[in-house]
């Protein structure tokens, strides 16, 4: 149960990361037009 539970933390962790930079690139492109 605990293993589980860390690893979903991980994952959940993981997409907000992935969405951070997602977004600070989309940024970066919007400036540089």
């Amino acid at each position: 149960m605990t293993t589980n539970y860390y690893s979903y933390n991980s994952c959940i962790e993981i997409d907000f990361l992935f969405w951070c930079f997602f977004l600070l690139f989309s940024i970066q492109i919007l400036s540089a037009n």
